[in-house]
């Protein structure tokens, strides 16, 4: 979108604070897998292979997380296929406190 128009969208994306070696760690897994011609979220296996490999060492709420961001990487995946889902690339960005509380809503939930 942003070729087509000739724009260059800056993304201001969220602290992630403490959490950031989730996502470096989510990265260097894979965000998701492809399961016949379908993205599927990574899994234990997959997890399981990354420590072997890596030998890092993570709790048990935090490879949960790791599954839980996989899943929500996917399920964003398909619903940015429907026309109706707001663009990344969008001029006009939703109020920072909406971002924020989201963010927080993720975190929590990783958490538990």
């Amino acid at each position: 979108m942003a070729e087509l128009h000739g724009i260059d969208p800056e993304y201001q994306l969220p602290e992630l604070d403490e959490a950031e070696y989730l996502v470096a760690a989510l990265s260097e897994i894979g965000e998701a897998k492809l399961s016949g011609d379908r993205l599927v979220p990574i899994g234990w296996v997959d997890i399981d292979a990354w420590i072997g490999a890596t030998g890092s060492r993570m709790t048990p709420g935090e490879l949960v997380g790791l599954t839980r961001l996989s899943s929500a990487y996917v399920n964003q995946h398909y619903e940015a296929q429907d026309p109706a889902c707001v663009s990344p690339n969008i001029v006009e960005l939703p109020p920072t406190e909406t971002v924020v509380d989201k963010m927080k809503s993720l975190f929590s939930m990783l958490r538990r």
